[in-house]
């Protein structure tokens, strides 16, 4: 398992998860617009930002 990935365990509820996933996708977006619409293509913008999953 990857170094800062989530583990299931730490949502106990489903509010959590969709909370988490919520938080993810602002900050994914944010991350996007910073770079503008042409840094979206960039190979490595900061991968352990984009790449959210959570591990059971």
């Amino acid at each position: 398992m990857p170094s800062g990935d989530p583990i299931r365990s730490d949502y106990k509820t489903k509010a959590q998860v969709v909370e988490y996933v919520k938080k993810s996708f602002a900050d994914d977006a944010a991350l996007i617009k910073s770079k503008g619409d042409g840094g979206i293509h960039l190979p490595g913008i900061a991968p352990e930002k984009v790449t959210h999953s959570l591990v059971r």
